[in-house]
């Protein structure tokens, strides 16, 4: 097209319309962006590649994502990251920022999606949740998520003695939950703003050493540190009756053997209590943040706009935790390859 530079009346008119085509087209572009970002397929923003994938278990398609980061090498960790109750998969890869921390470390995340049900005298619609054990629930979440993590170690050919698990208050209950039954796939656990579960605390003398690793937040109202006092009935319906996350920590370290303990103020808010010189080199470290509710730490979601000043980001800290361990092979690991059957 040719515009006669002579007549500015006609410069005028093609710069409008420039602008009026870029405007639309950053328009579009954030669109499209957002548009991603909701249904949580790749962007440009991510190093890596993002994949929706589904896995049958148990007769139930289920659902979950896998991040790759660019240029992973062979035999890399992979880390599960488990989402809380009524949430969903999408909103824990988002706000625990952990794709951010993989492309730094090298490695895999999975972030899983639970099953819904209706909480009795709760719940007016279901909610996805985890089953750790539950009255209500019968679907079969250890064996899913552990099915899973093999076949992903097959897939995308990583490593099976640095597959890891974290979790987000019932996500935390349920890394408890794999802590105990299956220590043999999952060799680490994170527990944020969580604790173990009434099912877990029962059968704790089925654990076996791991390393663990706790963070809890002191102003925490939906987990509360201090727990419910043991009370089996408290919430019932298999939930209840958490023990102060003191007593959950102390169980671990001396489950570990460990023999020294360490403490740093990381933060004026965060505390961090490490006990190492473990069985098996087994750590365990307890994080204690100050005036913090019930959210991942990190820079993503604070719907109460609580100051992040002086808080830690969660995903970096349980990184630093997996990737300082040394594991042992799985042979070593004394525990039933069997699954527990369901009541």
């Amino acid at each position: 097209m040719y515009f006669n530079r002579a007549d500015p009346t006609d410069e005028i008119s093609m710069r409008s319309q420039t602008s009026v085509f870029l405007k639309a087209g950053i328009k579009m572009i954030n669109k499209i962006a957002l548009s991603l970002l909701l249904i949580g397929l790749p962007f440009s923003s991510f190093a890596g590649t993002l994949l929706e994938k589904t896995f049958q278990h148990g007769g139930i398609t289920r659902e979950y994502e896998i991040y790759l980061p660019d240029n992973l090498s062979n035999k890399a960790p992979l880390v599960f990251v488990l989402h809380g109750r009524t949430s969903r998969n999408k909103w824990i890869r988002n706000n625990s920022q952990m794709n951010d921390v993989a492309d730094q470390g090298s490695f895999a995340v999975c972030y899983p999606q639970g099953t819904s049900a209706k909480m009795p005298g709760i719940d007016e619609e279901p909610k996805p949740h985890w089953n750790v054990h539950l009255t209500y629930m019968d679907v079969d979440d250890v064996g899913f998520l552990s099915s899973l993590a093999v076949y992903l170690q097959s897939e995308h050919s990583l490593d099976s003695e640095r597959t890891f698990v974290a979790g987000h208050s019932n996500g935390a209950h349920m890394a408890y939950a794999l802590g105990v039954e299956r220590p043999d796939i999952f060799r680490a656990i994170a527990s944020v703003a969580g604790w173990m579960s009434y099912d877990a605390w029962q059968n704790r003398k089925n654990a076996k050493p791991i390393p663990i690793m706790q963070i809890h937040g002191l102003a925490d109202p939906v987990n509360p540190i201090e727990g419910y006092g043991g009370d089996p009935n408290h919430q019932g319906l298999g939930w209840g009756g958490a023990l102060h996350v003191d007593e959950v920590v102390k169980f671990w370290v001396e489950l570990n053997e460990c023999s020294e303990k360490v403490t740093d103020i990381l933060t004026p808010k965060t505390t961090a209590y490490r006990y190492t010189g473990g069985k098996n080199n087994n750590e365990v470290w307890y994080y204690k943040i100050a005036d913090w509710p019930h959210i991942w730490p990190a820079n993503g979601h604070n719907p109460n706009n609580v100051s992040k000043e002086g808080v830690i980001n969660a995903s970096e800290e349980i990184w630093k935790f997996f990737s300082k361990l040394t594991v042992l092979p799985s042979s070593s690991v004394e525990s039933s390859l069997e699954l527990r059957p369901k009541p």
